[in-house]
């Protein structure tokens, strides 16, 4: 199947993928896959049938900090909403690609009831949840209403546990530039681990991580913090 384009600026995103039941379908995204510290983070969103601020959802890296972090609230006001997370510890045993699929499964299992119907943003690590029926979607973020509400919650989530990382430990945040990166594999970041090794919420599986040793300053927070 051709991916959805998506949605011209302004213009709502579709409310449910046609080929599949309309009643209780559930989109589904993550957020932290490529970071190098802290959990990975899903949601699933089921959004109302009357849901007021559809023409607002878009992928959550299109939007502000701001209108994200309102967006998310009303999402949790409105919709049924599950959050999995999959911690560092996990990653790290059990690889990154056993983390994206069960991410999913966790979030799926948060929602108050089952799901009539799934869609999940990309193209793999999803094999299908109980009976419902799915669909793999590249860029459904930008397509599909429910999958950008599950960006925009999974997003929330985990940037506010990198700002509570940053607030705990802010002499280890700054040298890692985490309120900026947000863990993720910028330069300074990379730059930062091969001076000064990483912390006990870097994810030591990973490049540049895992050739890295354990820093001598100590973070305020732990991995299961983060």
């Amino acid at each position: 199947m051709r991916a959805p384009r998506a949605a011209p600026r302004g213009d709502p995103l579709a409310s449910a993928h046609a080929d599949l039941p309309s009643t209780r379908q559930a989109g589904v995204d993550e957020a932290g896959c490529g970071s190098l510290i802290g959990s990975l983070i899903a949601a699933a969103v089921i959004l109302p049938e009357e849901c007021e601020y559809a023409a607002q959802l878009r992928d959550s890296k299109k939007l502000s900090p701001r209108v994200r972090a309102a967006l998310a609230s009303q999402i949790h006001e409105t919709a049924d909403v599950g959050v999995g997370r999959v911690s560092c510890a996990e990653i790290d045993a059990r690889g990154l690609g056993w983390a994206r699929r069960e991410v999913f499964l966790r979030a799926l299992r948060g929602l108050s009831a089952p799901p009539g119907a799934v869609v999940v943003d990309g193209t793999g690590f999803f094999d299908g949840y109980g009976d419902a029926p799915f669909r793999l979607v590249p860029r459904a973020d930008d397509a599909y209403a429910h999958v950008a509400a599950a960006s925009i919650v999974a997003k929330d989530f985990r940037d506010t546990l990198v700002r509570r990382t940053c607030e705990a430990s802010p002499g280890t945040a700054r040298i890692y530039g985490w309120a900026q990166n947000k863990g993720y594999p910028s330069a300074q970041h990379r730059a930062a681990i091969l001076a000064h090794g990483r912390t006990t919420v870097h994810r030591a599986s990973f490049a540049p991580c895992a050739r890295a040793p354990l820093a001598a300053h100590v973070c305020a927070v732990t991995a299961s913090d983060v």
